[in-house]
């Protein structure tokens, strides 16, 4: 899945590890959703 080592998704799923916001972006939009940024 997006050229990221298992591991790493791993640890983002446990919390473990944060992702940066390019590898979130990749991320959603491997599972075909997106990031909005909204105004509260």
């Amino acid at each position: 899945m997006l050229g990221s080592k298992q591991q790493v998704i791993y640890q983002i799923e446990k919390r473990e590890n944060s992702p940066s916001l390019k590898s979130l972006c990749n991320i959603l939009n491997t599972l075909r959703y997106e990031l909005q940024n909204v105004k509260r």
